[in-house]
C-alpha cells in the first residue's frame, strides 16, 4: 500500500563530500569477538521473557528435492521437525539457478537436480509450496519462502539458468586487462594472463612464472627471463629452459610465449637489457564469461527488467500461498566490489552524483603488481559515492518490495540477512569484498535469537540446512 506511513518508502542521501583517496585502517587490528558473553543482552533478555526466539529450520532447496518431493514426505518432514522443537520454517522455493519450486509465470521450474553422486527429481505438476504452506498450517509452524534475488544461473550447471537464456540481466564485472609493454614507449602493448603460474587458454596470450616447475613451454616458445625491476635478462626458447635447468632471477619471472603472436612480440621487442613494464586497460565483461569468478549466476541490480521480474515473482507467491513471510538469502547484493559496471549504471550513477566522470577511474582503478600479478583496489575521487549509491539502490528496491508484498498481504514479514562488512581491507595482496547496504531494516521478533544454531563459512548465521 504505496504511501502508507508505517511502510518504508524510498529515501534520498546525497553523494558525501569528496575527499583525499585513502586506504581505510591500514593499521587496524582483527577485532576480537566476545564469544562468551554475545548471549547477554537487552534482546536476548526479551525474548526469552516473551518467548519470542526464532527456531527455525532453513530447507535449502537443491540439497533437498528429494526430500520435498512428494506430499507424503512433505508431511512427515515438517511433523518431525515440529517434534524437535522448531517453531519457523525457511523454505527455498528460488535457489541460485534461478528455477522455482513451484509453478511460476515467471520462472521455469525445477524438475531435477543431477550431481555426480546424486540425481534429485520434482514432478513437474506437484507443487511442494502448496503442500509445505498446508503442513505449517496444520503444524502451527510459521512458513517464510527464501528467494535468491538476483542469482539466475549455476557454474555447475551452464545454460540451464534464466539468466543464460537473458544475457541483458547478467552484472558486468570491471576487471583489469593486463598488459606488458617496453618502458621506452613507442611500442604497442600485449595482452598478459591475469594470473601467474597458470597457461593460458589462448596461445595468443603472454604468461608470468614466478615458479618454474609450473612451467612446461613448448620447444619453440619464447621465454624472457626477468629480473625483480622487470628489466630483462635473457631470452631462450622452451627446449632450452629446460636443458640449461635455469633458474630465475631473485624476485623475478619468466614471460612466456608460447606460440604465434605471443612469442614472436617477445623475440621482437624483449632484448636484453630491455625494461618491460605493465599497464592496466578496464574490461566490461559479463559475468556469465567468467564462471570461474562465482557459483551464482549474478544479475544487475539497477536493471528495470531484473528487478520488474522479482516484483512480480515475491507478488505471485504472497497472492497465492499462505505464507507468513519472505527472507532474502545472501544473493540480495551486487555480485562483488567490481559490479555493476553496465554502462546503465554509469549513467544512473553519474545522474546520482550530478556530473560527468572519469569512467571508471574516478571510483576505482586497479594496481596490478610484478611478478605476483595480485591485484590491488585504488579509490578514486568518487569511490565513497560509488559505494552510498549502491547501498541506496539496494535500500530502495528492499522498500519497494515491502511496499508490494505488504499491499498483496499485510501481515507478512520481510527479512534479509545481507550486512555491512568487507572480509577484507584494501592494500598489497588483497581486495575489497562485496559491497552491502549499511542501513537495516526493523528486526521482527520472531528474528532476534540468542542461540547460534550453526556456523555458516567465515561468519555464524542462525539456521541449519536439513
Amino acid at each position: 500500500m504505496p504511501g502508507t506511513p508505517d511502510l518504508p518508502q524510498p529515501i534520498t542521501v546525497p553523494p558525501p563530500p569528496i575527499v583525499t583517496p585513502y586506504l581505510p585502517f591500514p593499521t587496524l587490528p582483527t577485532v576480537a569477538l566476545d564469544e562468551a558473553n554475545d548471549g547477554i543482552g537487552i534482546a536476548q533478555q526479551v525474548t526469552r521473557e516473551r518467548g519470542a526466539s526464532a527456531r527455525m529450520l532453513w530447507i535449502d532447496a537443491t540439497a533437498n528435492l528429494d526430500k520435498v518431493n512428494t506430499a507424503e514426505k512433505i508431511a512427515a518432514l515438517v511433523a518431525r521437525i515440529k517434534s524437535a522443537g522448531f517453531n519457523t520454517i525457511v523454505f527455498d522455493v528460488k535457489p541460485i539457478i534461478g528455477q522455482t519450486l513451484y509453478p511460476s509465470k515467471y520462472a521455469p521450474k525445477m524438475t531435477e537436480w543431477v550431481r555426480p553422486w546424486k540425481t534429485q527429481t520434482l514432478p513437474l505438476t506437484f507443487d511442494p509450496l502448496k503442500e509445505m504452506a498446508a503442513q505449517a498450517k496444520a503444524q502451527n509452524i510459521s512458513l517464510l519462502v527464501n528467494l535468491n534475488v538476483f542469482s539466475e544461473g549455476h557454474r555447475e550447471f551452464p545454460g540451464q539458468g534464466p539468466g543464460d537464456a537473458n544475457p541483458q540481466w547478467q552484472t558486468i564485472l570491471y576487471e583489469p586487462e593486463t598488459r606488458v609493454r617496453p618502458e621506452s614507449g613507442g611500442a604497442s602493448s600485449f595482452r598478459v594472463m591475469n594470473r601467474a603460474n597458470f597457461a593460458p587458454a589462448d596461445p595468443n596470450t603472454l604468461a608470468v612464472y614466478t615458479d618454474l616447475s609450473r612451467l612446461k613451454p613448448l620447444p619453440n616458445a619464447t621465454v624472457a627471463l626477468l629480473d625483480a625491476e622487470g628489466t630483462v635478462q635473457g631470452l631462450v626458447t622452451g627446449s632450452a629452459l629446460a636443458a640449461l635447468a635455469t633458474r630465475l632471477p631473485p624476485g623475478g619471472a619468466a614471460l612466456v610465449g608460447e606460440s604465434g603472436e605471443a612469442a614472436a612480440y617477445l623475440l621482437r621487442l624483449a632484448t636484453p637489457g630491455t625494461k618491460l613494464i605493465l599497464d592496466n586497460v578496464p574490461a566490461y565483461v559479463p559475468i556469465g564469461s567468467r564462471p570461474d569468478r562465482q557459483v551464482p549466476l549474478m544479475t544487475n541490480p539497477h536493471s528495470p527488467e531484473v528487478r520488474q521480474r522479482i516484483l512480480n515473482i515475491l507478488t505471485e507467491v504472497a497472492t497465492n500461498y499462505p505464507i507468513d513471510g519472505v527472507i532474502f538469502d545472501d544473493r540480495f547484493r551486487y555480485a562483488s566490489l567490481n559490479a555493476d559496471f553496465s554502462e546503465a549504471s554509469r549513467q544512473q550513477f553519474e545522474v546520482y552524483i550530478g556530473k560527468a566522470i572519469h569512467w571508471p577511474d574516478d571510483v576505482f582503478r586497479y594496481d596490478v603488481e610484478f611478478p605476483s600479478l595480485s591485484r590491488r583496489i585504488v579509490p578514486g575521487t568518487y569511490y565513497d559515492a560509488w559505494l552510498t549509491f549502491r547501498a541506496l539502490n539496494l535500500r530502495n528496491f528492499l522498500a519497494e518490495i515491502v511496499r508490494t508484498v505488504k499491499g498483496v498481504r499485510p501481515n507478512l514479514t520481510v527479512a534479509t540477512y545481507v550486512g555491512s562488512w568487507y572480509p577484507r581491507l584494501p592494500g598489497p595482496r588483497r581486495e575489497l569484498g562485496r559491497g552491502r547496504p549499511e542501513r537495516r531494516f526493523p528486526v521482527p521478533e520472531r528474528f532476534v535469537s540468542p542461540y547460534r544454531m550453526g556456523r555458516c563459512g567465515r561468519f555464524r548465521c542462525d539456521r541449519l540446512l536439513l
